[in-house]
């Protein structure tokens, strides 16, 4: 309110407007389609325990469409105007009688805003914010149906007014500051990739080399995914494979370039990632796939199963036992073992890569790493005790070049 009316004071005659953000984790109109609802929104309200501050609805909520602080606004569930310039200029206009209202809003915005020597006026730092509760525009229906009443409303704003609205089409001001932390969030392609940004082609096409892919959007990249389930919900021919895709995609050029005799997998229950590699050593013609854990994957060709924790000795000699005295493997250590198995399964299993090879350390990211931190010292534990006293591999960060991963600094080559 303070600042609302601060906004008409300094640029009157104005009128102030405030940004909208949607509550929850996402563009309503495309998540409520995933389970988002009035119980799963409610719970969000407890986790800031709302009411006792309003600015933590910044916490749980995102901008509306693709907008930033400083971008222009169509519309405003929030808006501040002198009740003189009201009456002048009219409310809201009940010829837009559609469900919803049509763009009944959005109209009278645009007819206060582009009134001769009116200034607009947006606040930094505020916000209304739009719960789920079944909108016509938001909440209800498929997309395509939602997308048929916003292109409806067009037609009949195009229909009353002979033209297609463009809001007030005015320079906007400002007021307000960040007083809240919450409040200073902002779109993650604005806030940490500009400064990154390759100049563009001459001819204003695609980028002519590559940008830097950012920590801080890699970080957020692999919490977004991990917390979502998405991955427990992947298959591969049919079968669950829990893993990220871009780990199977560097997975597959791995097996590719090198074309090992053998993939070792030791793997936890319903992981997929032993018969996602066999499925590409036939492809290539080329491989067996190895199978080390307590559960026998789906059958495949080129996959044989070993059942029994990798790291036990008997395990480990039926291993080198079937891939032979001259061993040309491919290593992937996805048990989910605490950091002290692993570092077992790496010494009985790494002597079996040759160089140019690789170990692959699955699921670095656990133990806070940044994901799931009541894990306890985990792969990258594992990994990081490792590495100084194995100087023949090094970790190989160029390869992660997708920034969603599982296994972080987890790509180990052998180097001699």
């Amino acid at each position: 309110m303070r600042n609302g009316l601060r906004g008409l004071r300094a640029y009157q005659p104005a009128i102030v407007a405030t940004q909208q953000w949607y509550v929850g984790p996402g563009q309503q109109p495309d998540i409520v389609g995933h389970g988002y609802d009035e119980a799963v929104e409610d719970k969000l309200f407890e986790n800031i325990n709302w009411p006792n501050d309003g600015y933590r609805l910044f916490e749980i909520s995102h901008f509306i469409g693709e907008r930033d602080w400083f971008d222009g606004i169509l519309e405003s569930n929030c808006l501040f105007v002198d009740r003189d310039l009201l009456e002048q200029v009219g409310g809201f206009d009940e010829s837009f009688s559609m469900p919803g209202g049509g763009y009944a809003n959005l109209e009278l915005y645009e007819r206060l805003g582009a009134h001769p020597g009116v200034k607009v006026v947006s606040i930094l730092g505020e916000g209304s914010f739009h719960q789920v509760h079944g909108g016509t525009t938001t909440n209800d229906g498929s997309r395509d149906d939602r997308r048929k009443k916003t292109f409806g409303y067009g037609d009949h704003y195009r229909e009353l007014r002979g033209r297609t609205l463009g809001g007030p089409g005015k320079h906007i001001h400002y007021v307000g500051s960040f007083t809240n932390q919450s409040a200073a969030r902002t779109r993650p392609r604005r806030l940490t990739t500009m400064g990154f940004d390759p100049a563009g082609a001459a001819d204003g096409g695609l980028p002519t080399e590559g940008a830097l892919m950012p920590a801080e959007l890699t970080t957020s990249m692999i919490e977004g995914f991990w917390h979502s389930l998405s991955w427990q919900k992947s298959t591969w021919l049919g079968e669950p494979v829990h893993q990220a895709p871009t780990d199977l995609q560097l997975y597959q050029e791995l097996i590719t370039s090198i074309r090992p005799d053998h993939v070792i997998v030791t793997h936890r229950p319903g992981s997929g990632t032993a018969r996602f590699a066999a499925s590409i050593c036939e492809l290539l013609g080329h491989g067996i796939v190895i199978s080390v854990g307590r559960d026998a994957p789906a059958p495949a060709n080129r996959l044989t199963h070993i059942n029994g924790p990798a790291k036990r000795d008997e395990i480990v000699a039926r291993v080198r036992e079937l891939v032979g005295p001259d061993p040309r493997a491919l290593v992937i250590l996805g048990s989910g073992e605490p950091a002290g198995a692993l570092k077992k399964e790496f010494a009985a299993y790494a002597p079996m890569v040759p160089v140019g090879s690789y170990v692959v350390f699955e699921n670095t990211i656990v133990n806070g790493h940044p994901v799931w931190p009541g894990y306890g010292p985990g792969p990258l534990e594992a990994m990081r005790a490792l590495l100084p006293v194995h100087g023949e591999f090094v970790q190989d960060t160029e390869i992660e070049r997708f920034g969603l991963t599982f296994n972080a600094g987890g790509y180990l080559r052998r180097i001699s």
